[in-house]
């Protein structure tokens, strides 16, 4: 970081500021741009603040990727950069001819910034880029809004891109502390934003690289004009208009953010920043549903509400919903639709530019957050195995989900046996001729700290990630193992709320009946591994 001719500088090609780790371990994890292109195949993963952090940096090291390489723009391309691959070549003199623009603090374009409305918006202290830090309350948190809390250009810089990749739609702070100037969502607020993680950082990046440039029908499904440009490239960015093409939709500008430098102990700080609403993304004909669907996201189909995209739940693992995810060969279908970058290797497999029988890993990362509200409730960063068969055969997505299903019928069965359980036990009389019924908010109180079907599901992660692995390899063997762990871990789960009611003779009598349930219930279930046998 410098300071030329009394104006602050911080070039992101030149200065470290993203955090990285390395397949071999180095002295500093942070790196700039230049040195990321550079060591791209020592690098394993980006490693950001949070996780919308860290998909903010892998969506604007694609955009920047893309923009360097004005494609690829066919399979052969695609090819011929998976065999040579190494990227630095080709971005890092592209950084370097548009270096002013990659300035943090750039007097006239700060990289990635536009100007506010000042008359309806002020500057505020940098902790409102921050989400995670709480403010007006001090259960877990002491910062206030009047303290001041200046942040490093690199972290300004790696919040700024998580406002205008991952911020939520609402109102932004405005003048006299009234919050009176509203944004829409950013385009990956809110959803699941899924990318195809390789070996090494250069192998991420090219996974997740689709063709480019294409018509309206292509993989990406925005079609791209010959004036495309990222935002850095064009001269007026924040000028109304439909993205000019996939390079323009992956850098829109969905705020105007001014960082505003400073310093601190004579160090160089973001000492506070004004945001307002930027560009929205334009609306379909049909009416609020967006006109893009944002290509990285998967969507189901409401017959009411349109697409809605896939997101996370605090009591949903990811794992529970991958053969819908995985299910590219239905995409075109009513039901579902597959993000496509996945789609995109199908078609690298259909082509023989990507073996059938590489394994790689699928990240998905965002933010659980309510409709309406700038409130987030956790970030999460999953990763599932990615065995590239599960996106040339439909059959072994079947199969999947046939297992998926087993384990889903099995909570069922764990649920109702549980429930009984908890009811007899609450039953005054003992579960005898004199029982009488237990109020129905009191045994969903006793579910609820037994907390059975979390046990449950976390008992089945590993298992099913093994699973997943194999199941290609060893089809019906894998999923007689699996319907035993299922089953397994379900007695187990039922076991420790057993025994946590001690031996008292209520507690036994509603035991037996309930164990009685969980078995007979178990017996019904078809396993996932009977199907498959000859």
């Amino acid at each position: 970081m410098t300071e030329l001719e009394g104006v602050a500088t911080f070039n992101l090609v030149d200065e470290p500021w993203i955090p990285v780790v390395w397949l071999q371990p180095r002295p500093s994890n942070v790196v700039s741009l230049r040195t990321l292109f550079q060591e791209a195949e020592n690098i394993g993963s980006l490693a950001g603040d949070t996780p919308i952090v860290t998909g903010s940096l892998y969506r604007f090291l694609l955009a920047v990727t893309h923009s360097a390489l004005r494609g690829p723009a066919s399979e052969e391309d695609w090819a011929t950069l998976w065999e040579e691959g190494h990227l630095a070549e080709v971005v890092v003199p592209y950084l370097e001819r548009h270096k002013a623009r990659f300035d943090l603090f750039h007097p006239q374009r700060p990289f990635f910034q536009g100007e506010p409305d000042l008359e309806k918006v002020r500057y505020v202290s940098p902790i409102d880029m921050v989400p995670h830090l709480a403010y007006g309350a001090t259960l877990f948190d002491h910062h206030v809004k009047a303290q001041q809390f200046p942040l490093t250009p690199e972290e300004g810089a790696r919040w700024l891109l998580s406002l205008i990749y991952f911020g939520l739609g609402g109102v932004v702070p405005g003048k006299r502390g009234k919050d009176t100037v509203s944004a829409k969502d950013a385009p990956c607020a809110r959803a699941i934003l899924f990318l195809v993680e390789g070996p090494n950082l250069s192998q991420t990046l090219m996974l997740n690289l689709l063709p480019y440039p294409e018509g309206d029908n292509g993989v990406s499904g925005i079609e791209s004009a010959p004036n495309d440009a990222p935002f850095w490239e064009q001269e007026d960015p924040f000028a109304e208009r439909l993205p000019l093409g996939y390079l323009d939709y992956l850098t829109w500008p969905s705020r105007r953010v001014r960082l505003r430098p400073g310093y601190v102990e004579g160090k160089l700080v973001v000492e506070s920043f004004a945001i307002s609403p930027g560009l929205p993304l334009p609306q379909s004909d049909a009416g609020n549903a967006p006109r893009y669907l944002e290509p990285m996201h998967h969507y189901r189909r409401d017959k009411k509400k349109g697409w809605l995209a896939l997101k996370f739940r605090e009591d949903r693992a990811l794992w529970r919903d991958s053969a819908a995810i995985l299910e590219v060969h239905k995409q075109e279908q009513e039901k579902e639709r597959a993000p496509r970058n996945l789609f995109w290797l199908h078609d690298l497999i259909e082509m023989d530019i990507l073996s059938q029988e590489a394994v790689f890993r699928l990240m998905a990362i965002g933010a659980a957050t309510k409709p309406g509200q700038k409130l987030t409730y956790f970030y999460r960063h999953e990763t599932l195995p990615l065995p590239l068969d599960y996106l040339q055969n439909s059959e072994l997505v079947e199969r999947l989900q046939v297992a998926l299903q087993e384990a889903e019928d099995v909570r069922g069965v764990l649920r109702k046996a549980t429930w009984w359980l908890a009811h007899d036990y609450l039953s005054p009389g003992g579960g005898g001729e004199q029982q009488r019924e237990p109020q129905s908010e009191d045994v969903q109180s006793l579910m609820d700290q037994w907390a059975v079907e979390r046990d449950y599901w976390v008992g089945l992660t590993l298992p099913f990630y093994d699973m997943m692995v194999r199941l290609p390899d060893e089809g019906s063997e894998v999923l007689c193992e699996w319907g035993e762990h299922v089953r397994r871990v379900a007695r187990e789960a039922f076991d420790r709320v057993a025994d946590g009611l001690g031996d008292m003779p209520r507690a036994l009598k509603a035991e037996i009946k309930a164990r009685g349930r969980l078995e007979a219930g178990l017996k019904k279930i078809v396993g996932a591994g009977s199907e498959e046998q000859e």
